[in-house]
């Protein structure tokens, strides 16, 4: 996307930590939706990976409630773990979601074997 650039690349956010090389994201609701189903995860397996309760994620995925930054930052940080590459716009407003080339080849080998995360209820 012309102007737009990777988070990994986006320039420390103001006020942050001049060593930390990357900002935090903290993406709308739609786009860490979008990031889990391309990670391949349930609501249940990302909400155990970071220690909190699915129904958190259930509303702030369905945009009925907000979630504090720490989980959201840990949601984030576990999606990428899974390849998934979150595009900003700018240091912090996330646009878009992608999986790394690597992800991909390794949900496409593993895709049998796993129930679609699209089928929960």
């Amino acid at each position: 996307m012309p102007g737009c650039q990777r988070s990994g690349m986006a320039e420390p956010a103001a006020g942050k930590d001049s060593e930390s090389s990357e900002p935090d994201i903290h993406p709308p609701p739609w786009v860490l939706a979008a990031a889990r189903l391309l990670a391949g995860l349930t609501q249940e397996e990302l909400a155990r990976r970071v220690g909190v309760d699915q129904s958190i994620i259930k509303r702030y995925e369905a945009v009925k409630s907000e979630v504090r930054a720490s989980s959201l930052s840990r949601m984030v940080e576990e999606l990428k773990k899974e390849g998934v590459v979150f595009i900003a716009k700018t240091a912090t407003r996330t646009v878009a979601v992608a999986l790394t080339l690597e992800a991909a080849a390794q949900r496409k080998t593993s895709r049998i074997k796993r129930k679609s995360p699209l089928e929960e209820p």
